[in-house]
């Protein structure tokens, strides 16, 4: 998320020599210190870093797209934008005790698919701009 743009943003290394805010100790803070990123700012929590992007502390914040959308799009005053780049996709799971029964994994991960799957999800998705091709 930027609020103000003057240069080329088309990709993550636009952002290398930019001021940019993170979370402390996050995948993203890691993955972006391993390419070279020198003014990463870390803070503790998202508004921390969304106040700085709006007093000009920073000049970007990379974080979890849904949540960076989400504050664009309570941003009634337009001072925000999410900018259409990804980078570091991460997959997530869910981690089973291995004494949980066979039968109870698969119904979980079956009722997961009929969630994914289903219209409503596609919905939520579109309202987020979260819906891929």
């Amino acid at each position: 998320t930027v609020n103000q743009l003057s240069w080329n943003q088309n990709s993550i290394d636009a952002f290398k020599e930019k001021k940019v805010a993170v979370i402390e100790n996050s995948a993203t803070e890691a993955f972006l210190e391993q390419r070279f990123f020198k003014k990463l700012k870390a803070y503790q929590t998202l508004e921390e870093c969304r106040v700085a992007l709006a007093d000009g502390t920073v000049e970007a914040v990379s974080h979890d797209e849904p949540q960076l959308k989400h504050i664009t799009q309570l941003d009634t005053l337009n001072l925000f934008e999410t900018l259409p780049i990804s980078y570091n996709s991460q997959l997530y799971a869910f981690g089973f005790s291995e004494a949980l029964p066979e039968s109870v994994k698969e119904e979980i991960s079956n009722e997961l698919l009929k969630v994914i799957e289903s219209t409503d999800w596609k919905v939520l998705l579109s309202e987020y701009d979260l819906l891929k091709d």
